[in-house]
Parts: C-alpha cells; sequence; structure tokens
C-alpha cells in the first residue's frame, strides 16, 4: 500500500480501517517520508517501510507483490509505475470538474507512453478490460 505521507489524516485512516477489516497478510505499507500515523499501521498488520514507491516499483525491488493500493492522487506516479500490477486508486480528494479529468488524464497518458501497449485495450483508470472492444 502506497500512502503519500504518514501524517494522521482521515486518507490515512481509511487504510487503517482497510487493513483492520480484511486482515490481510504480508501487507506494506509505503511512505516517503516518516511520521505519526506509522504506529497506526502496525498496529494493524503491516510493516511500514520508508522509501520512493516508483522506484522501488521500477527497479523490480517487490517482484512478489500481487497488487498495489495507492491512497490519494498525490499517488499518481505510483499508479503509473505499477502498470503490470493490478491497482486500486483510492482518490478522496476534492477537485474541480475540470482539475480532476486532467490529473487522470496525466496519468493515463503517462502510462500509456510506457512501452506498454496492452491488447484488448485496458481502462487507463481502473486496468480492466475494456468490453466489447476488438
Amino acid at each position: 500500500m502506497c500512502v503519500h505521507n504518514l501524517d494522521v489524516s482521515g486518507a490515512n485512516e481509511v487504510i487503517v480501517n482497510i487493513l483492520k477489516a480484511c486482515a490481510y497478510p504480508n501487507v506494506v505499507v509505503i511512505s516517503p517520508k516518516i511520521g505519526p500515523q506509522s504506529d497506526r499501521f502496525l498496529q494493524a498488520g503491516a510493516a511500514v517501510r520508508i522509501g520512493d514507491a516508483k522506484k522501488l516499483i521500477l527497479d523490480g525491488y517487490f517482484s512478489d507483490v500481487y497488487s498495489v493500493v495507492c491512497n490519494s492522487l498525490l499517488t499518481a506516479d505510483v499508479v503509473c509505475a505499477a502498470e503490470r500490477l493490478p491497482c486500486i486508486w483510492i482518490i478522496h480528494e476534492y477537485a474541480s470538474v475540470i482539475l480532476s479529468p486532467l490529473l487522470l488524464c496525466h496519468c493515463a497518458s503517462t502510462m500509456l507512453t510506457h512501452s506498454f501497449a496492452p491488447s484488448p485495450p485496458i481502462h487507463p483508470y481502473t486496468r480492466t478490460q475494456v468490453l466489447g472492444s476488438e
């Protein structure tokens, strides 16, 4: 799971609630910087690592990762880096009607320029197959 920081916030509390409700084994929470929320993640059963999640994914550090959960628009670069993994992107931020689609399109265009041409077509936001496409 990738978070943009370990501050005490509602967005991070959503991840804590997911961890508690699902009780997945071997979950790692990655943040680019340390913060007070790390204790809550540890109590929920996750390991906490500080680092650049995008770089770690691109370098193949997590070769045994089955899926990625990204928390907030600020983790768009990680969503793009994890292009070959199932990814859940939880977006909490409110953005204007114009700004939000622009950010999502930026991520989608980054994914499409990553020498990655899926067939059949993959929906750029959910990475699920587009039904009825040829």
